[in-house]
């Protein structure tokens, strides 16, 4: 990536989506609900330094030393002050236009930054997973697998009874899959929908909606 920024002469990138600040530096956060993402902002320098402005209290016990020496810590409120400074230099700065909001541009424009509207760079090095990347979701599918296999036993003799709710689906679902290892948290709160109600967009069942899984009626599941 920094022999890339020497070729198109950039001296810095504004980072702002988390997923790729969460690849950068490959830290992990809880600010969003079931997505690991951190929320926070960071500027890649060319010669491979990073600031990284986060809340401190966010920060681990042992994340200085993950990361590196070439990684440094400051308070979101500072960010305005490091885009100043890039501006004060006179850098060329790349920033991703789908990515970047209006308050960065005008703040790297007024203090005298060269703009570069590319592609954010993490994007496409992100995308090509290596080999322990892909060997990791294959695990992870494995896992779920697992779990999901658990859950349609258990639903193929449970079902049929007629007792089953939508809610105890739900909860049956998630016990067999924190019974699985590194299991962290749901990709998104599952979708029980029995007869009726499996028609509704994005269907959140509640104990007022809650019903039954009656036998020769539909029953949708969405999970992962």
């Amino acid at each position: 990536m920094s022999r890339r920024f020497l070729e198109d002469r950039i001296d810095a990138a504004i980072i702002t989506a988390p997923d790729s600040i969460a690849w950068l530096l490959n830290i992990r956060g809880s600010d969003v609900a079931h997505t690991p993402l951190p929320l926070c902002e960071a500027i890649l320098y060319a010669t491979g330094r990073v600031a990284l402005f986060v809340d401190p209290k966010k920060i681990t016990p042992g994340l200085q030393a993950h990361l590196g020496p070439d990684i440094s810590f400051a308070l979101p409120e500072e960010f305005e002050a490091g885009l100043q400074q890039l501006g004060t230099h006179g850098n060329r700065v790349l920033c991703d236009p789908a990515k970047t909001n209006s308050w960065i541009f005008t703040t790297l424009t007024r203090s005298g930054a060269d703009l570069v509207y590319k592609d954010d760079p993490c994007v496409l090095p992100k995308a090509c997973k290596n080999p322990v990347e892909i060997a990791g979701a294959y695990a992870a599918h494995q896992r779920d697998g697992v779990a999901m296999c658990q859950f349609l036993a258990w639903l193929a003799r449970e079902g049929p009874k007629g007792q089953v709710t939508e809610l105890e689906a739900v909860d049956y679902l998630d016990a067999c899959r924190r019974k699985q290892a590194l299991w962290e948290d749901s990709s998104f709160p599952t979708i029980s929908g029995a007869g009726s109600n499996g028609a509704i967009v994005h269907y959140h069942s509640t104990p007022e909606t809650n019903r039954r899984l009656e036998p020769g009626t539909l029953y949708l599941v969405d999970s992962g």
